[in-house]
């Protein structure tokens, strides 16, 4: 970014000066913990003096935020702060990590949506990947597949099961898990890699008998079974899994909605950007024609480098179960 725009670019971490996350926490009341910051998603206003504290550390700024806070984007909203605001994408079985990308500055999402990955380049992927499952003697189940149910758990701190500060289990949902049960004959559990002794779903008040766990990876249970029906509290692989021709329910809500190539974006939605975000062309044209900052003429040496596969993941560290596709 600064080899395009010319200006300095700076990280900012929790307590290093500019901002001190302690402080925030402080001036919002509220305490230093998973508690306290799974209250900030249901907060609809703040106090003058936290609109002040980061008004004073991101004044003159374009704000890069990675999953960022709600209150975060409204104060920069109405202190008409820029922000760019870039999430993990709902698909991750891509070569690299997709990013959900969104801008509060006039024009924003219109220039992201431009640089949208198309829905059938995911299409392919995942059949690439179903081809592979194929070539290794793993037949599908269609005998009784639409009577299995695939119920996916998640961790016990993921921001999308943030309902009024408390963190929803599955134990939230008991009537409807009690209508999928009554809909399916089998029930697959797959726990999350980062949650493997969540038991939430004995609490349910079911027979234990009808439900099965599972530790295939979830793209190869949507190959085995085609024809289920995936459910999770808010998870993605209700989203990932209809690339693969499988149906995805949420019992509570998506984490957000996303838009890919040619389409209408939600209000509040986020742009599918494959490698764009590493572009400096990218960069250069948000910074044109979002933020009306004149940078002179395009460099004829703007060369884009392709990115390694894993790239993004390595960066982050964010495999979900990608290295266990054929597992």
């Amino acid at each position: 970014m600064t080899s395009v725009s010319g200006l300095p670019v700076f990280p900012v971490y929790w307590g290093d000066g500019q901002f001190d996350g302690e402080k925030a926490y402080d001036i919002l009341g509220l305490e230093k913990s998973l508690a306290g910051w799974g209250s900030t998603f249901s907060m609809s206003e703040v106090s003058p003096d936290f609109i002040e504290y980061l008004g004073d550390a991101f004044k003159d700024s374009l704000v890069i935020l990675f999953e960022g806070n709600p209150i975060f984007k409204m104060v920069f909203n109405y202190l008409n702060i820029p922000y760019v605001d870039v999430v993990i994408h709902p698909v991750r079985f891509m070569p690299n990590l997709l990013f959900g990308v969104k801008s509060n500055v006039r024009g924003g999402n219109v220039y992201l949506q431009s640089w949208a990955i198309d829905r059938s380049v995911i299409e392919d992927y995942a059949g690439y990947i179903k081809a592979g499952f194929s070539k290794r003697d793993a037949v599908p189940e269609l005998s009784d597949a639409t009577d299995v149910a695939l119920l996916f758990l998640q961790t016990d701190d993921d921001r999308s099961v943030v309902s009024n500060g408390k963190f929803l289990s599955v134990e939230d949902f008991q009537e409807e898990i009690s209508l999928l049960v009554g809909r399916h004959r089998r029930i697959i559990i797959k726990r999350h890699p980062l949650n493997k002794n969540d038991v939430s779903y004995f609490r349910c008040g079911l027979s234990f008998r009808r439900f099965e766990e599972t530790d295939i990876s979830p793209y190869k249970l949507f190959y085995l079974y085609p024809r289920s029906t995936v459910y999770a509290i808010s998870s993605s692989v209700c989203h990932e899994c209809k690339f693969f021709g499988v149906d995805g329910r949420v019992l509570y809500r998506p984490p957000f909605e996303v838009g890919y190539a040619g389409e209408q974006l939600h209000v509040g939605g986020y742009s599918s950007l494959y490698e764009s975000l590493f572009r400096r062309d990218f960069w250069y044209g948000y910074f044109r024609d979002c933020l009306s900052i004149d940078l002179g003429k395009v460099d004829s040496k703007m060369v884009h480098l392709p990115m390694p596969e894993n790239f993004t993941r390595i960066m982050l560290n964010s495999w979900w179960g990608y290295d266990k596709i054929f597992s």
